[in-house]
């Protein structure tokens, strides 16, 4: 009987950075509790309590009847208003504007380096009816619309803008950006799914609470204030010659090179901090017009000393006579 001979098989050896492994397209690791190219994993309806949860049960008598309409004002006023509308609604927690707030990656870069995102108001404001309606509603004592219905009606108003897709098939396809701070998370202060798990946003390390400190990891929430977050967000088009020649201070995870070690972005990051950074190609200027700011600031520091000079030798010499 011949020997057999067993072949252990090593994997092939990993491509060198920036070649192809073989595949025709890329498999990136995704984080399987970040939010997918859907958005993220927030359900309306596990948002909105059951009638037993409102009140509803079975029963002859008239308080069952009494709560079963009070339920009826809650769902009207889900729908409608995301708050209560009249009395019978009034004393519901459960009855707030439902949806999720977040920031979505837009595919591009910014002129200065970083990534560009969108930001992505789930929860509705009240403005899909325009401010003449807004108006009438408060004369009549009636809150805004910012209930399913309104949700419904700003995502219309969203995704019938022509803006989008003019500047897609006209634009330059080259953004300056500016850095913005927006409050994400869900109705209830959460910042990912408590049934799931799953992050509502990306980077949620990165997440501040306005009453101080970082969203809990474990909770998703902030122990107190609302939830916010920092993105490089579209500020201006500009052309392929300014986009290049704008300089590249930022990584493409949003911050400075600067705040990594020996300003290299592959490098780990050393400081979070962005607020007070101001870049001057961020909205777009001109260096000319840079440099007539730079000057105008200098000049007016220079006006304001050669004042003061003046008058304290002017006291100076009255005090001597």
């Amino acid at each position: 009987m011949a020997d057999t001979q067993q072949v252990q098989q090593t994997p092939p050896n990993p491509p060198a950075v920036g070649q192809s492994g073989g595949f025709i397209l890329p498999a990136p690791f995704v984080p399987t509790k970040a939010p997918s190219i859907f958005g993220p994993d927030y359900s309306f309806s596990d948002a909105i309590p059951l009638p037993d949860e409102v009140g509803v049960y079975d029963g002859d008598s008239v308080a069952s009847v009494m709560d079963a309409g009070k339920a009826a004002a809650f769902y009207a006023d889900t729908i409608g208003f995301g708050q209560s509308s009249n009395k019978w609604s009034a004393g519901f927690p459960q009855l707030k504007p439902l949806g999720v707030n977040t920031f979505v990656q837009s595919g591009q870069l910014c002129s200065n380096g970083a990534k560009m995102w969108q930001y992505i108001q789930g929860i509705p404001t009240g403005d899909g009816l325009g401010q003449t309606t807004q108006d009438r509603l408060a004369a009549s004592g009636l809150p805004k619309i910012r209930g399913l219905a309104g949700g419904i009606l700003e995502d219309l108003q969203t995704a019938l803008n022509p803006g989008p897709v003019l500047s897609a098939v006209y634009g330059t396809g080259n953004a300056s950006c500016i850095y913005t701070v927006n409050q994400v998370g869900d109705q209830d202060g959460n910042v990912k799914n408590p049934d799931t798990d799953n992050w509502y946003v990306e980077n949620p390390e990165d997440v501040t609470c306005t009453g101080g400190g970082t969203v809990d990891q474990s909770s998703g929430k902030c122990a107190s204030g609302k939830p916010m977050q920092g993105r490089w967000v579209h500020s201006a088009n500009l052309t392929l010659d300014q986009f290049n020649s704008t300089v590249k201070t930022m990584c493409q995870n949003g911050y400075p090179k600067a705040n990594h070690r020996d300003g290299d972005c592959l490098k780990e990051l050393q400081s979070k901090v962005i607020s007070g950074f101001s870049d001057m190609g961020v909205k777009g200027d001109s260096r000319e017009i840079r440099l007539l700011k730079m000057v105008g600031l200098v000049t007016g520091v220079l006006v304001l000393v050669a004042t003061a000079d003046y008058f304290i030798r002017s006291a100076r010499g009255k005090l001597k006579r």
